[in-house]
């Protein structure tokens, strides 16, 4: 497990960059230890110089004795393993180390002083470059006021132990609140084996799997955003994965067994509910926008290990700018959406993009026609997560909508519910961005 972590620490490093998670960065931490280092090497070489005036005082001021000068024992440490630490009890014993004059004693108190702050300094600059990284990292992945996400693609072929690798770097995060898989072409116990193995993903926060016809995700090798899709959808048949980490105090994750008594509603004091679903549309919550996909087969991880099959999982947020499109340009929208963000919540941190099968290369007629426009909208290199699959989300084509507590929530049941509703789209894409 260490050498996974090892391996992929430095693509995780990258990923973060590009995420565009709200990051607190050390204020200026190169110069910071460039200071530190200066100021040993200033001590260090006031430290020689008060030796060299320590080694002259004893060549000539009359000090002889059989045991080695102090100077020299101090400066060759394996000779005090050779019977110089014997010695140097003697001479210590008979005063011969004693000043004979003021300008003696300062000069000896004056390199004791110094030599302590020498390796006071060295000690504390050693200890602030190696807890720096850690202190770094540890800042890097504080969010802020809308949690931070993490998602990346992962081609197959795949088996466990290339997935677990590629979802190491997530065990270091104390911040998980669910973990999300949208599965294409890999089974999904092989998700399940990666992620409640070695890992233990399952037993830090909810795990969640969907298995869907066709991915969109970020690929850390052409770093953009790709998609992949089934045989049967046109595509080459490529399997792959998309890793989702919700993090961060900010989001809220859910699951549903139809059928079981547990409570049904989505979440309150939520602005964006992320649902996805087996079959048919979710209830109406209290509060807050819904947008997602219908999957092949959703499943959830427990804490035992065992796969269960659920009829939804959601992912509630604090807020974001959710759009639904069909006759409209993917890339005008987005400019739209993007322009709604207030300023403190640019850029975003992540796009959640939902497109139904008869978009995409079936529309286009070639790949990431959509994605590539959405990007030049001033959001390349902000890292994209869905699937294609029919789109749950408001009607299309209305102006985009900020998804906020305050303005999705419906008080009282004499007024109108403010929202737009729910719809099962078939032609339609979904873009939501989460502002960070």
């Amino acid at each position: 497990q260490t050498q996974m972590w090892l391996l992929t620490s430095r693509e995780n490093e990258r990923s973060q960059a590009v995420v565009g998670c709200n990051w607190h960065w050390p204020v200026k931490p190169r110069l910071r230890r460039c200071r530190w280092f200066a100021a040993s090497a200033a001590t260090a070489t006031a430290a020689a110089a008060a030796a060299v005036a320590l080694c002259h005082f004893e060549c000539h001021s009359g000090i002889r004795s059989e045991a080695l000068p102090l100077g020299f024992a101090l400066a060759q440490p394996r000779v005090l393993g050779q019977g110089t630490h014997a010695a140097f009890r003697g001479v210590l014993a008979r005063d011969v180390l004693r000043p004979t004059s003021t300008l003696a004693a300062t000069c000896m108190l004056t390199a004791a002083c110094i030599g302590s702050i020498t390796a006071a300094s060295l000690v504390s600059w050693r200890t602030g470059h190696g807890g720096c990284r850690a202190h770094s990292t540890r800042r890097q992945a504080t969010p802020g006021a809308g949690g931070a996400i993490d998602t990346f693609l992962v081609r197959g072929p795949l088996d466990a132990s290339a997935l677990a690798a590629k979802c190491a770097p997530f065990a270091r995060f104390f911040d998980l609140e669910c973990i999300v898989f949208l599965s294409c072409g890999v089974d999904s116990a092989i998700v399940a084996q990666a992620a409640g193995g070695a890992l233990g993903l399952h037993g830090v926060c909810p795990v969640f799997i969907a298995e869907c016809q066709g991915v969109v995700g970020w690929d850390t090798v052409s770093e953009g955003n790709t998609e992949l899709f089934e045989e049967s959808l046109g595509g080459s048949g490529e399997s792959g994965i998309v890793v989702v980490a919700f993090r961060g105090g900010c989001h809220e994750p859910s699951s549903l067994v139809e059928g079981s008594n547990a409570n049904q509603a989505l979440p309150e004091g939520r602005a964006l509910h992320l649902v996805v679903r087996a079959s048919g549309v979710p209830l109406t919550p209290p509060s807050g926008m819904i947008y997602g996909g219908i999957a092949k087969a959703c499943y959830q991880l427990e804490h035992s290990g065992d796969l269960n099959e659920v009829s939804q999982f959601s992912i509630s947020t604090p807020f974001a700018v959710l759009s639904a499109f069909d006759r409209r340009d993917a890339g005008e929208v987005a400019s739209e959406c993007l322009d709604m963000l207030p300023p403190p919540a640019k850029p975003p941190i992540a796009m959640g993009y939902f497109s139904c099968p008869s978009r995409g290369k079936n529309k286009y007629g070639e790949d990431g026609v959509e994605t590539a426009a959405i990007a030049k909208q001033g959001l390349a290199g902000i890292r994209m997560f869905g699937m294609y699959a029919e789109a749950l989300g408001p009607p299309a084509d209305i102006p985009p909508t900020p998804c906020v507590p305050e303005l999705t929530e419906w008080t009282s049941i004499l007024d109108a519910d403010p929202r737009p509703a729910v719809e099962l789209h078939s032609s339609a894409s979904i873009l939501a961005l989460y502002g960070k």
